[in-house]
């Protein structure tokens, strides 16, 4: 069994602890049912073993902080609004320090970098950290990279990082994959009904979100034009709106805040972002009407 060590502490981001214990816990349950005993052995600890008051109020039990010496495969360092407090703490950063000497690989989760780079663990390494932390964690530590942009970084085989909050699940899940294979990790994303397994590389940003649809169009726009795996040209359109082709191509809808037609084209680019599911439409290669000259054609395809 591998170990896993999650350091918890007072104002801790909840998600940031749950978020990879999930994935962790899920991969022993895949590998037992394939009947295989190489799983993860997952415990959270905090000074003295005290239950750690999370930033969202929650109350996570945890365990004394164990021998530093004692060998471990995974340390994991999550963030949160309490991070100050606890990199002020020269007998906490002091245990991390030889912790992590003895660990086969340290994480960190968000604002846990400042822990990483406060205990001297990411000297002269790329790192990532919550987009809104990035410009603060460069200017305290100047022989740290600091990348703004990626999910998450794996500066080297012991080292890696990733961005704020939900992208712990993706860093575990990418440890998980670089562990045990892609299928394990893949059936875990698959439990944690994740819409997508991001690749590490992959900027941050919030996809656009599109409203509830209302008024004359609102039956013959898909629910989601992201999700659909159809075909969906303005000449459908106009069937269900009983409308012409032309109208419903400039016609401004509510729910996407823009006309169907140029909406639809940066819709059927979305999936573009990240890397092609086995047999989608997008792992062919690009038809006419896919082409960007085409995108006003309104021929929305999606993974």
């Amino acid at each position: 069994m591998r170990s896993v060590v999650v350091l918890g502490y007072r104002g801790v981001q909840a998600l940031d602890v749950v978020g990879p214990c999930d994935v962790f816990t899920a991969a022993t349950g895949v590998l037992r049912g394939q009947g295989r005993e190489d799983g993860y052995a997952v415990s959270v600890v905090s000074r003295g073993g005290a239950p750690i008051a999370t930033g969202t109020g929650l109350e996570l039990a945890a365990r004394p902080l164990p021998d530093p010496r004692r060998p471990v495969d995974t340390l994991v360092l999550p963030g949160g609004f309490g991070v100050d407090e606890a990199r002020s703490d020269p007998e906490l950063i002091g245990w991390l320090r030889l912790a992590a000497e003895h660990a086969r690989r340290t994480v960190s989760v968000c604002t846990g970098a400042f822990l990483a780079a406060q205990a001297g663990l990411v000297d002269g390494c790329a790192v990532t950290t919550h987009w809104a932390f990035a410009d603060r964690l460069a200017a305290e530590f100047p022989s740290v990279t600091v990348d703004p942009n990626p999910i998450f970084v794996r500066s080297s085989d012991r080292v890696w990082t990733a961005a704020g909050v939900t992208a712990g699940i993706d860093l575990a899940l990418a440890l998980v994959e670089d562990d045990v294979g892609t299928d394990v990790a893949q059936t875990i994303a698959r439990w944690l009904v994740m819409y997508l397994r991001r690749p590490g590389g992959q900027t941050q940003f919030a996809a656009p979100q599109l409203r509830s649809p209302t008024g004359y169009l609102a039956r013959s726009v898909p629910q989601d034009l992201r999700l659909t795996a159809e075909e969906y040209p303005c000449r459908s359109r106009s069937c269900s709106t009983r409308a012409s082709p032309r109208w419903t191509s400039s016609a401004p809808t509510t729910c996407c805040a823009t006309c169907p037609a140029p909406r639809c084209g940066s819709s059927g680019t979305n999936p573009a972002r990240s890397p092609p599911t086995p047999g989608c439409c997008w792992s062919a290669p690009p038809t006419r009407s896919t082409r960007p000259r085409h995108r006003t054609s309104c021929w929305c395809r999606a993974g």
